[in-house]
């Protein structure tokens, strides 16, 4: 790419054209050191020139003499365009013979000259350190760990898994010692390494690992609640430093439960004990603390001189045996009965759904005592009483508390159908991350940190109501979802499986019923039925009649089966019928046969919640109901009020709306100031380096802001109502192809960019705005690692991501075709084995903008010996939908737009193709005249046929076309009348 910094000092991308390249050197000038020893680890610096500014476009190996030893990477650590330097990996097989070979530097699969002194390069186990023992074998933090060997300097540094065993003493060139790091239990390798050209050492087998010692030395308090929730620390050795790293089984009373652990170090754990029992009776029960590191266990009953003993004891576990009211919001007071509330100098902490339920001082005593009920979210929760440190009250499961949800309100309602507007529902119950809000059938964004306990701020999100449906027709009509009940095996007309069916025989009337029902709080507008009547039984689907119901009571016809097919049928209904349906039946012919392979409904859903004018909709907040907690407790530290914060696992989801009649409902609205809409982009695309100046056209501009494929404007020039004029930015990452407009920080909602949809499903004629940013196949920087394909390469364009052909490149193995892949207006041609487009796009020209040069594709390969793609074959220019639907749903099933794949071979328009001759030519003969006028021009081939045999067609070539632009010359004469 080139850069051109202007007077105002602004960098500008500029393409370069293939005639402005210019070739690069890449050639080693030096390396140092040549020699090193046979672990690897030594860095290697290079000098030269072509080096690329990317680590990973380098690759650096040593190919050696020995066919029998790999090649070995040098991995590459910095590079710069003169120099770079790269670590030496270890030699694959060291022995006690020298390895000699030469290192190679490739840059983009061309390899670097440098000549054969200075490239030279050999692994020599002269010079390889070695460790051929080490004492102790294990160990904790502070010994002193000694390793013996040959070849050790001052200057080595010695480590035990990735952690440093220093300071080193040198003692000899055949010994080391050094001071053992903190640890956790585990087996550690031991690593020596020697900088220069020594490397890493080479351990014998007996001195590779040390094992670090895992052990209990002290446990306190000595006791604690049946119910848990006493905090536990447990001195000792070989602990991690991080609590995810360890693991405490506590057991007591034939009961295994894993303590939750608060804090690691070295030496020390903090853990709140598991609850035994919730049980009120009198019992006491003798505890082991197991601590689990990495396989490495150390128990508290194997303490020295038996100092770590632990037992769970009634007598200090307070009792919680009632609780009133039990449900509420914040600020309602509760009384708590039981006992062991009062203990003196220990604080009573209380916590409900992870909110603190803040204790009443005058009510407090030893058997009860109130509390004011704090920030709860909505659900149903365990009480978690703790006191001081003897830890949790037990409780009977079946007392809980239950905070209630409600929505009461909403602030800044009015929406684009497109969204992007700001809503602000008021309730409370909400809790702070499991809350979701939907308007109508839509969901309402939540940003990180936009919900607390009476408020959720969300963003609106597009929404299909009836109004905007008819207004814009800008979405696409889908399958809709449902449920289906009715004759004995009707599930099989609903399971995308071709090999099943629903059947029936006469006189099973009553069974031939197949009802449809659309999913819960859904209505819908029904568009087109396609059915898959059994095969060989097509005179049994004759006459199956269509109807569907908005109440369950009253049903209307809208369709009746005439004269089917094989295979996928459809009828496309009248759409005006009813916006609001929930059902639709189908009924088998009168004699009551029911032999159908599969029903499929289309249309567009809406929220049943959206008013019958399609212009307001109710706004529903659902959150998750927070399972019970695990017996993990909680005290008056502060480290400890994460622990009853949940959900712990699956949990029922409830809810509460604000009715959509009230004053506060979201409202929608066709006028432009709220839902704008945009008309036309000009031009359509531009370069992926930026500096495309476009206009885009439409109403409703005021105070929003432009964004193609995600990435705002470099500059923009004007702006009003109807037009916003702006210069493109480069792309700073993929994104949808798209246009954006809207000002989500304004409350300015999004516009529509799509129209005229028709019936929903078909794009002929439809209006959709939108900008490519296109990368140029020309351009080296389009390509991963700035490396364009060579001949035999496959070549994948990913979904995002725009190609313009604008070279004819080097024959392809398969071409992939997941974006877009674009010929330029050119002469060019492509050469591959496959080319697949997968959901992606292939565009050779457009109807409103045909190509009118000339784009060869061939397609090379054998149909005997060539490599078969499944189910595409050889030799094949294929196009599918992104998921292979008629693989995975069978022949005919319907694809979304978003998920087809596109061809678009558009030349140059002609006044026709083919045409018949006026009269007879006879055999000889080197002119025909047409029935019609043509615009055939000199050199092009016309086959020319025989209302005698096909065997007498002939291949013709045009020489001229007469000013009648009917006469024709051709040649070779013909060999037939």
């Amino acid at each position: 790419e080139a850069r051109l910094c202007t007077a105002a000092g602004v960098v500008q991308y500029a393409f370069v054209a293939q005639a402005g390249r210019i070739d690069l050197p890449l050639r080693v000038d030096s390396m140092t050191p040549n020699t090193v020893g046979q672990l690897g680890g030594v860095t290697l610096t290079f000098t030269g020139a072509g080096f690329p500014s990317l680590a990973r476009m380098l690759d650096v190996s040593f190919l050696p003499d020995d066919v029998e030893q790999p090649s070995v990477t040098c991995v590459v650590a910095a590079t710069n365009f003169t120099t770079f330097s790269c670590v030496m990996s270890k030699l694959y097989y060291p022995s006690n013979v020298s390895q000699t070979g030469v290192i190679v530097v490739k840059v983009n699969f061309q390899t670097a000259t440098c000549d054969s002194a200075t490239c030279a390069f050999s692994f020599d186990p002269a010079i390889t350190p070695r460790i051929t023992a080490t004492s102790p074998r294990q160990f904790i933090a502070g010994d002193t760990i000694v390793l013996n060997g040959t070849g050790l300097t001052a200057a080595a540094t010695v480590k035990l898994g990735s952690a440093a065993c220093s300071p080193v003493t040198f003692i000899s060139d055949t010994a080391l010692s050094c001071t053992a790091p903190a640890l956790p239990g585990a087996a550690y390798n031991v690593s020596v390494f020697i900088p220069g050209t020594q490397g890493f050492a080479n351990n014998t087998p007996t001195a590779l690992s040390l094992r670090s010692v895992v052990s209990i030395t002290g446990l306190s308090p000595a006791n604690g609640s049946l119910a848990g929730g006493t905090i536990v620390t447990i001195t000792g050795t070989g602990f991690p430093e991080a609590a995810s790293k360890v693991a405490v089984l506590v057991t007591a009373n034939s009961v295994n439960r894993f303590a939750t652990i608060l804090s690691s170090t070295y030496n020390q754990i903090v853990l709140v004990t598991p609850a035994i029992t919730q049980s009120s009776s009198s019992n006491t029960f003798a505890a082991v603390f197991a601590v689990n590191i990495s396989g490495s266990v150390a128990r508290s009953d194997a303490c020295p001189n038996s100092t770590c003993p632990y037992t769970f004891r009634s007598d200090v576990s307070p009792l919680i045996s009632s609780l009133s009211p039990v449900s509420g919001v914040a600020g309602t007071v509760i009384r708590l009965t039981g006992s062991g509330f009062n203990v003196t100098g220990q604080n009573v902490s209380i916590l409900i759904g992870g909110a603190p339920c803040v204790v009443v001082p005058a009510s407090f005593s030893n058997t009860a005592l109130n509390c004011t009920v704090g920030t709860t979210p909505a659900g149903r929760h365990s009480i978690y009483l703790s006191v001081g440190v003897r830890g949790l009250a037990r409780i009977s499961s079946s007392i809980t508390f239950t905070s209630l949800l409600n929505v009461t309100g909403a602030v800044s309602v009015t929406s684009s159908f497109l969204g992007g507007n700001t809503v602000v529902v008021t309730g409370n119950g909400f809790g702070s991350a499991e809350a979701r809000v939907w308007v109508g059938n839509a969901p309402c964004t939540v940003a990180q940190g936009q919900t607390n306990y009476s408020q959720i701020t969300c963003v609106t999100t597009p929404i299909v109501t009836p109004l905007a449906l008819n207004t814009y027709q800008h979405v696409e009509a889908a399958v809709l979802a449902g449920t289906g009940s009715g004759a004995s095996g009707f599930q099989a007309a609903f399971d995308d499986d071709l090999t099943s069916y629903v059947s029936s025989s006469n006189g099973e009337n009553s069974t031939c019923n197949i009802t449809f029902t659309l999913l819960p709080n859904t209505v819908a507008r029904l568009t087109r039925i396609r059915y898959f009547p059994r095969v060989r039984y097509l005179s049994r689907a004759e006459g199956g009649r269509f109807l569907i119901t908005e109440d369950g009571s009253t049903w209307t016809q809208v369709a009746t089966i005439v004269d089917p097919h094989g295979g996928w049928n459809y009828i496309d209904t009248n759409s005006s019928v009813s916006d609001r349906i929930r059902r639709i039946a189908y009924f088998g012919p009168s004699l009551g046969y029911c032999q159908m392979m599969e029903l499929q409904y289309i249309g567009f859903a809406f929220a049943a919640t959206v008013n019958s004018d399609g212009a307001r909709a109710q706004i529903n907040v659902t959150t998750y109901m927070p399972a019970n907690h695990n017996a993990v407790g909680f005290a008056t530290n502060p480290t400890l009020s994460n622990l009853a914060t949940g959900p712990t696992g699956p949990a029922p989801q409830i809810g509460s709306s604000l009715l959509m009649d009230s004053a506060n409902a979201v409202v929608f609205s066709t006028a432009s100031a709220v839902t704008p809409v945009v008309t036309g982009i000009s031009p359509r695309w531009g370069s992926a380096l930026g500096g495309t100046t476009v206009n885009v056209t439409g109403v409703g501009f005021t105070g929003r802001t432009l964004r193609l494929n995600g990435q705002a404007c470099a500059n923009v020039i004007s702006a009003s109502d109807t037009s916003i004029v702006c210069v493109t930015a480069p792309r700073a990452a993929y994104g949808a192809i798209s246009v954006e407009l809207g000002n989500v920080a304004a409350n300015q909602g999004y516009a529509v960019t799509t129209q005229g949809l028709a019936n929903g499903y078909s794009q002929q004629g439809a209006q959709v705005v939108e900008f490519r940013y296109l990368d140029r196949w020309s351009m080296v920087n389009s390509w991963r690692d700035d490396e364009p394909p060579v001949e035999g390469d496959t070549v994948i364009i990913p979904p995002e991501q725009s190609i313009l052909l604008d070279i004819s490149p080097p024959r392809l193995f398969l071409l992939l075709v997941q974006g877009m892949f674009i010929f330029d207006r050119q002469d060019l041609a492509l050469n591959a084995s496959y080319i697949f487009v997968q959901g992606g796009r292939m565009e050779i020209g457009t109807e409103l903008e045909p190509f009118l040069n000339k784009a060869t594709i061939t397609l090379h390969g054998d149909r005997r010996s060539s490599v078969e793609l499944p189910q595409l074959g050889a030799k094949v220019l294929a196009v599918a939908d992104r998921k292979f639907s008629t693989l995975v749903n069978g022949q005919g099933s319907a694809v979304p737009t978003s998920q087809r794949g596109f061809l678009d071979i558009h030349g140059r328009p002609r006044k026709r193709v083919w045409t018949k001759v006026a009269a007879t030519s006879l055999k000889g003969s080197t002119t025909l005249v047409t029935a019609e006028d043509v615009d055939f021009e000199p050199g092009e081939i016309v086959v020319l046929t025989s209302d005698v045999a096909a065997w007498q067609t002939e291949e013709l070539t045009v020489v001229s076309l007469a000013s009648d632009k009917r006469t024709l010359t051709f040649s070779p004469p013909l060999k037939y009348d």
